[in-house]
């Protein structure tokens, strides 16, 4: 099976807590504890000739506008290959825990910027995950109104 890697290319994973999942902020080769470490460690083994480097700037907590706040040190200066991004429920979130609401168009501004500035500052492949919320009650359950929409314009984005 082919990959679409080459040899010795970085793979950054950022986004929010899913991401972030435990990492050593202070190492980094931390990748944390969630689905980066397992993904670096599968494209790892089952991929050991092409070397693969991986980095995880995840931030727990962090919405689009933090991200952006820190696009030169979390991902434009690491000069990755490949930016995996999974960002958008604690825009969601910080609605309903801080009534700080973060309206949709403003959403889809802050992520544009993200990936045109990957497009325009790097050579790197993105890689857009979906956020998501677990149906864990209603109190959860009632945040699908923010965040549906949000995980549209994330796909629209793929098109």
């Amino acid at each position: 099976m082919s990959v679409p890697f080459k040899k010795d290319d970085l793979i950054l994973f950022t986004g929010d807590s899913i991401t972030d999942c435990g990492r050593d902020r202070n190492d980094p080769a931390s990748l944390g504890m969630g689905y980066a470490a397992i993904i670096a460690g599968k494209l790892g083994f089952e991929h050991a000739e092409l070397n693969l480097r991986f980095r995880n700037t995840g931030i727990g907590g962090d919405s689009t506008h933090h991200m952006l706040a820190r696009w030169d040190t979390d991902c434009i200066g690491i000069k990755p290959d490949w930016v995996s991004i999974l960002a958008g429920v604690n825009n969601t979130w910080r609605r309903y825990d801080q009534n700080d609401p973060t309206p949709d168009d403003l959403f889809e501004a802050e992520f544009r910027e993200l990936l045109e500035r990957v497009k325009n500052e790097t050579s790197a492949k993105i890689i857009l995950c979906s956020p998501f919320l677990l149906h864990t009650g209603e109190s959860i359950s009632r945040m699908r109104e923010d965040l549906d929409p949000k995980i549209q314009i994330i796909r629209a984005f793929n098109d």
